[in-house]
């Protein structure tokens, strides 16, 4: 609130307004291509307590740690792969 009077744009800092559309406004029909993104899991995750003050379903707190296990493994896999390259270039 304090920022907010300094910067002097009220709804600038209003995150509810500009990032979290309630989910209802996806049609039926998009909404199964909607939920296949990973960022929908994490979104999720943050907005429910935030936004609607409940726990997030248990599914998305496994799909949100499978997801966060696959990209860490796959980053692990690939540094050490290429360990030896990276040495040499920096």
């Amino acid at each position: 609130m304090i920022f907010s009077n300094l910067v002097g744009d009220h709804h600038a800092l209003d995150v509810s307004d500009t990032a979290f559309y309630p989910i209802d406004i996806i049609t039926p029909e998009w909404l199964k291509f909607y939920k296949l993104n990973p960022m929908y899991i994490y979104v999720t995750l943050f907005r429910d307590p935030l936004l609607y003050q409940k726990v997030p379903e248990m599914g998305l707190w496994v799909g949100g740690f499978l997801y966060g296990f696959l990209i860490f493994s796959f980053g692990w896999w690939f540094f050490t792969k290429n360990s030896n390259e990276f040495a040499y270039r920096a």
